[in-house]
């Protein structure tokens, strides 16, 4: 999808700011994925299960990152 430009939708870990309700956070979500690489988030419209799904993901996520962070191994 890079090499060939093909602005194909991919899951991909990228920073998120407000789509799918969480900040600051690199998660995986669908993107438009092409030459320049991520070029575009894609913010699907998710149900309520979906939506609790995702944020105990970020949740999660967020734990572990701190977790890394409190033992010195990430800044």
């Amino acid at each position: 999808s890079i090499i060939k430009d093909e602005k194909r939708v991919v899951p991909c870990g990228v920073l998120v700011e407000g789509e799918y309700g969480e900040s600051d956070l690199v998660i995986g979500v669908p993107v438009v994925l092409g030459k320049n690489g991520c070029e575009k988030i894609v913010d699907f419209p998710i149900n309520d299960e979906e939506k609790a799904a995702f944020k105990a993901s970020a949740d999660a996520t967020r734990k572990v990152n701190q977790i890394l962070v409190d033992s010195g191994l990430i800044k």
